[in-house]
């Protein structure tokens, strides 16, 4: 029983310490809270991405709105279900997946850095596709892309490594830009 309790007791100390720890910043100050507000220009980095794609996929279609850089080709709608945390399985739902020889990527800048559950960069096995979550950070821009690449078995060689290079370094292709001033009162 003592025994029981001493090791509560540690557990308790140790993660009490991990989440003091994580709620500060560098130095132990307060880390700031990310720009909410904070408007991005990715128009460049788009050119950038629709490039690369093309050349591994020339039949891809991309977009580009707001923050938000979206490209694809041969894909198509899979019924997938995944198990909950709790290991019930959820009911399924379509997802939009790539077939063999194609892709699908979903890219978007957020402020701040990533602050998600999931460990990455990471590879998640979804049976017909492997979904890549990658979250490269910019310390210039204070902001980090979110990336979803889902791929085929058949992914062409060297796409993958040219789409990380280029993601990583997306601080040379994309910049902060002022958010719009308030109107004046009468």
């Amino acid at each position: 029983m003592k025994k029981s309790l001493r090791l509560m007791a540690a557990v308790l100390a140790v993660l009490t310490i991990c989440c003091v720890l994580t709620a500060k910043g560098q130095f132990g100050q307060p880390a700031p809270p990310p720009d909410k507000d904070a408007a991005y220009d990715i128009a460049p980095l788009y050119r950038e991405v629709r490039q690369l794609a093309r050349r591994h996929y020339p039949q891809a279609t991309a977009h580009h709105l707001n923050d938000a850089i979206h490209f694809e080709y041969n894909t198509r709608l899979f019924i997938v279900h995944e198990p909950q945390m709790t290991g019930e399985w959820q009911d399924p739902w379509p997802e939009r997946g790539p077939q063999r020889g194609g892709i699908h990527c979903d890219i978007s800048i957020v402020p701040g850095g990533y602050q998600g559950q999931a460990v990455i960069p990471q590879n998640f096995d979804k049976r017909y596709y492997t979904l890549a979550l990658t979250a490269p950070y910019s310390q210039k821009l204070d902001a980090h892309l979110l990336v979803y690449i889902k791929y085929p078995r058949n992914v062409p060689a060297g796409f993958l490594d040219e789409m990380n290079k280029l993601l990583n370094d997306f601080d040379k292709f994309a910049s902060k830009v002022a958010p719009p001033a308030a109107p004046l009162a009468n």
